[in-house]
């Protein structure tokens, strides 16, 4: 973590489409479309929203949605 505030990562391999779902995902929930910047302050909350629609969507497939964490503040 070497000072990082959030980190997100993953306990598996996942395939490259999966993580970028993961990423384009937990991003749109963090920037507001009125503000630029991120808000990191409900990183964790966004990660989790994220693997929750994931985990809807492919309840079959946990590849997609079972590996991802979030450590931090």
């Amino acid at each position: 973590m070497a000072g990082y505030p959030h980190v997100v990562g993953t306990l598996l391999p996942v395939s490259d489409l999966a993580a970028r779902t993961v990423a384009e995902g937990s991003y749109r929930r963090l920037v507001p479309e009125t503000h630029p910047r991120p808000d990191l302050r409900n990183a964790a909350q966004a990660l989790n929203a994220t693997l929750l629609d994931l985990r809807n969507r492919y309840p079959l497939t946990p590849t997609w949605w079972a590996a991802h964490l979030h450590v931090g503040a």
